[in-house]
């Protein structure tokens, strides 16, 4: 991506904050904000492609299992999203 493109992207972000945010938060403080639904949107894209097969075990283990809540024990969701889910923060220990 070439610096023009990224200054035009970076310019369209900030004046949906500025549209978005205003009142709602100080200035300051979008970052706090836009950083995570960042974070969020990018896990979004990247569990996209199975997230019918993981809607799919919701409502099989909801309707037909009847269990209540997400019982994740036995590790199923990963192997519906084909990625392991864990901390590997090297802060985590």
């Amino acid at each position: 991506m070439n610096t023009a493109v990224h200054n035009k992207l970076v310019s369209f972000i900030w004046s949906i904050a500025d549209d978005c945010l205003r009142d709602v938060y100080v200035r300051g403080k979008y970052r706090d904000v836009i950083l995570p639904m960042v974070v969020l949107r990018r896990l979004d894209a990247l569990l996209e492609p199975t997230k019918e097969a993981v809607m799919e075990e919701l409502a099989f283990q909801r309707d037909e299992a009847g269990f209540t809540e997400w019982d994740d024990n036995d590790g199923d969701s990963t192997r519906k999203t084909m990625r392991r889910q864990e901390n590997t923060s090297p802060r985590v220990k």
